[in-house]
């Protein structure tokens, strides 16, 4: 067991810093944003709560595609 914890450890350390920063926005970005909101105590429409879903997701996918060099079937879209 404990060697198990200690590969995934070390997998994680091997990527590379733009994986990891864009791991980290797509894990953090949609809870910061409401998290962001809730404490501003800024009321915005449906309409621009979605608009933002979609900028940090299409950011995302921008990252791997772009900065990762990988294709759009490697991420999983048909």
């Amino acid at each position: 067991m404990e060697e198990n914890r200690y590969r995934s450890v070390v997998a994680v350390t091997r990527l590379p810093p733009l994986t990891i920063g864009n791991l980290a926005l797509a894990l953090f970005g949609l809870p910061l944003v409401v998290i962001l909101l809730r404490v501003t105590n800024t009321e915005i429409t449906p309409v621009v709560t979605i608009g933002i879903y979609w900028v940090l997701a299409l950011t995302v996918i921008g990252i791997a595609v772009g900065g990762e060099d990988l294709s759009l079937p490697d991420l999983g879209f048909r």
